[in-house]
């Protein structure tokens, strides 16, 4: 059994907690962001993080798994057109970063983060992270900082014409294996990615 912890992304205004909910397009609900974790969990929180004046304020969500002794969180970071400078997803990398850690509890993080990462542009924005982290594509934070795309960038999707904007991080020195679907995913502009890691006893 498990549970879905969810967090909205309120419109902008001066109480974002108290904000009406962003509408999904074609009637499909709220806008937000999720984790799905095992239902001992007992511990979840979120922050809204620096948005853009006018747009939904970006949020994260995390949730801790006493058993693996794991801190789990997602976020969901402003786009290009709401924030062309890159000025706010740097606060929002800032405050992120200090939500997830430090944490008592080993750390698992990402989301759809919006930028490129600094192997594959001079602007990636998300240095602070892969100085910290080791993101799911490296084998060590030696390793390239770059890894597969995930967005779609034509219609119909091709796997040849994505760019990287979701990520998993994780902390040096612990296992793990990082993918993406070999055959284009038709039912979102994102295709998924996957972490598995080998958590140590303790």
């Amino acid at each position: 059994m498990g549970r879905a912890l969810r967090a909205h992304q309120d419109q902008a205004g001066r109480r974002p907690a108290a904000a009406p909910n962003k509408q999904c397009v074609r009637g499909r609900g709220d806008y937000g962001i999720a984790i799905a974790v095992p239902e001992e969990n007992t511990w979840y929180g979120i922050t809204y993080l620096p948005s853009v004046e006018g747009t939904e304020w970006r949020v994260a969500v995390c949730a801790t798994v006493e058993s693996w002794q794991v801190k789990l969180c997602n976020a969901h970071f402003s786009n290009g057109g709401e924030d062309p400078t890159g000025s706010i997803r740097a606060q929002q990398v800032a405050a992120y970063q200090e939500f997830v850690w430090p944490s008592r509890f080993r750390v698992i993080f990402g989301g759809d983060l919006n930028r490129t990462p600094p192997g594959s542009a001079a602007s990636g924005g998300l240095t602070p992270f892969y100085n910290a982290f080791v993101e799911c594509a490296q084998a060590d934070q030696s390793s390239p900082r770059t890894g597969p795309g995930t967005y779609y960038t034509t219609t119909p999707h091709d796997n040849d014409a994505t760019v990287k904007l979701d990520y998993l991080f994780t902390q040096p020195g612990i296992a793990h294996t990082c993918g993406v679907p070999g055959s284009p995913v038709a039912s979102s502009d994102h295709r998924p990615m996957w972490m598995t890691v080998n958590l140590p006893a303790t």
